[in-house]
């Protein structure tokens, strides 16, 4: 920031690899999970579907941190050619994916031609991701310049807290949109969304190395309160309302406070602290690969279904565990295989 010293060459952080992983993982277990929303809110499977996807709602938004991290890091050379590309790479695999699952779709599943070309255009549930992260890459050269100055920096993640993340949580834990739609009057909009996250990322980088051991436990003590408040609260409000009721989103209290736990436990575990089981060359390669197993999981998803192995036909104690292991050994292996092809690995993958 204002006193750092850019110029170094950075050292790679093995942990936002393991990360990285570990949020793939996530993302899978979360849409493993949802299929439990068929069961009858007040039923043990689907409490314990609740418990499960609410220990990872970190994962998306870690995704998003680790990428802030890295790309508004001045230490990390970023020419407007290479963005341009990156963010080419990214237009291009979610045209491609977005037409092979709106195929999939219209092939096998049975939707009409009008509800295909309306999937193509707006992509398969989970792609969303891939619309949101394209908007963040085009703010990218901005924030480049936020990030020079660091009271700019906190500015920015305080405004982006307060109306990206307070906000809605105050109108969705009180029912009353009187008081957003008065701040909507001032158009904040541009403060709003992952922008908090994406630069929130970048921040924690470097700060959270020289967090106190009180400010560390502080932050995870709040972290487990997040995770608590998203699991209970969904648990409790559904049982009472006897429908599936949730207040846990990306952008909301609950949801920030565990995933900025993670992300800070995860910065400040140090380069070779621990032997671990696997080498640092196959966590890279593994971390690599984490993208196109995020395009390309939810196929899997389907043939669990199909098998009728999913949750919602198969006790979740079993089926958890047989799903995970099954989605993510093929969605890695595909990725493996799209990663040799030299213009699938470039726009696919």
């Amino acid at each position: 920031m204002e006193k750092r010293e850019i110029h170094d060459k950075p050292q790679r952080l093995i942990s936002y690899d393991i990360l990285r992983i570990l949020a793939v993982l996530g993302v899978i277990l979360i849409h493993i999970a949802s299929a439990g929303d068929k069961h009858y809110a007040s039923t043990w499977q689907w409490e314990y579907c609740n418990f499960i996807e609410s220990t990872v709602r970190w994962a998306v938004p870690a995704f998003v941190m680790i990428s802030g991290s890295f790309l508004l890091d001045k230490r990390h050379p970023l020419s407007s050619r290479k963005l341009l590309h990156k963010t080419i790479r990214l237009v291009s695999a979610l045209v491609i994916w977005s037409f092979l699952y709106a195929l999939f779709q219209y092939l096998f599943m049975g939707i009409t031609f009008l509800d295909f070309v309306g999937k193509f255009v707006f992509g398969h549930s989970h792609l969303w991701y891939l619309y949101m992260l394209i908007g963040l890459y085009l703010g990218i050269p901005i924030l480049r310049q936020v990030t020079l100055n660091e009271k700019v920096v906190k500015y920015y993640l305080l405004l982006t807290f307060f109306v990206g993340i307070i906000l809605p949580t105050v109108e969705k834990v009180s029912g009353a949109s009187t008081v957003t739609k008065f701040i909507d009057r001032f158009y904040l909009n541009q403060f709003t969304g992952y922008l908090c996250y994406f630069l929130l990322g970048y921040y924690l980088k470097y700060a959270a190395v020289s967090f106190s051991k009180i400010q560390v436990k502080l932050l995870y003590l709040l972290g487990c309160m997040g995770f608590l408040a998203i699991w209970l609260s969904a648990s409790i409000l559904s049982r009472r309302a006897q429908q599936i009721v949730s207040y846990s989103d990306n952008l909301l209290l609950p949801d920030f406070l565990l995933s900025l736990a993670i992300f800070v436990y995860f910065t400040r575990r140090k380069h070779g602290e621990k032997k671990r089981l696997i080498s640092d060359a196959t966590i890279i390669y593994l971390s690599q690969l984490t993208f196109g197993v995020y395009l390309c999981h939810a196929f899997f998803l389907y043939l669990m279904t199909f098998l009728h192995i999913s949750v919602v036909y198969m006790n979740p104690i079993l089926s958890f565990p047989l799903n995970l292991l099954l989605i993510s050994i093929l969605s890695f292996c595909v990725s493996a295989v799209l990663h040799k092809i030299p213009f699938l690995s470039h726009y696919c993958c």
